[in-house]
């Protein structure tokens, strides 16, 4: 896809329109659009697998506990992996 025919989609968070973020999407010749609601409806995938990961690891975590930094890290992969993979085709 060429970069001219593309738009970034950022939602008109205060963080995401600032003037520094303008003027570097400016010079950076970004086309943006511009009319997303702020805190509008999530349509990225990442945070929709992220909300499915801690609900799933919040129901792991009541029947097993988090003993430390290690099993966490365990967890939340085997958790991961266990999501079905007609999950992520719902994107």
């Amino acid at each position: 896809m060429k970069r001219e025919n593309s738009f970034f989609m950022q939602d008109l968070s205060s963080v995401h329109t600032s003037k520094q973020t303008k003027q570097w999407l400016k010079e950076h010749n970004v086309n943006v659009m511009h009319d997303w609601p702020p805190k509008g409806p999530d349509m990225n995938p990442v945070e929709n697998v992220w909300a499915e990961l801690v609900r799933r690891l919040e129901i792991h975590w009541r029947q097993t506990g988090v003993r430390n930094r290690d099993q966490l890290w365990e967890d939340v992969l085997q958790v991961f992996h266990e999501l079905p993979e007609e999950y992520f085709e719902n994107f």
